[in-house]
């Protein structure tokens, strides 16, 4: 069975590169982009499993990417990393079909356990 793919979108770099790093260790499969858009062509052109996408970027935010991704694959989980985490904000993450939110800054042992939880749902993940 191959490792599930897990793409990561963020615009700063230093935070995109870790996780791709961490992940790979953890053996996922992953891929990051700096931008929403990218992560919209990603998704269209590669089988992800799971998108972890920051909140405030240039151009399309992570909420309107969840948005997107959510009318395009209502199933696809989608974890968003949020510096801020307002109850109420993080409620509206979640009513937008969010996954789960991690709150910056993160440890990185909360991932691998959010990521176990949310993959043991996806078929052939």
């Amino acid at each position: 069975m191959a490792a599930p793919h897990i793409l990561i979108v963020d615009d700063e770099e230093a935070i995109l590169d870790m996780l791709v790093d961490v992940l790979s260790i953890l053996g996922y499969k992953s891929t990051g982009v700096q931008s929403a858009e990218q992560a919209l062509a990603v998704c269209a052109s590669t089988t992800i499993d799971l998108v972890i996408t920051d909140v405030v970027m240039p151009g399309m935010s992570g909420l309107e990417l969840l948005r997107t991704l959510k009318q395009e694959r209502s199933t696809l989980p989608v974890v968003i990393i949020a510096a801020f985490s307002a109850p109420e904000e993080v409620r509206e993450m979640l009513a937008l079909g969010a996954a789960g939110v991690l709150s910056k800054p993160f440890e990185i042992s909360e991932i691998e356990p959010l990521l176990g939880r949310l993959l043991s749902t996806v078929p052939g993940a």
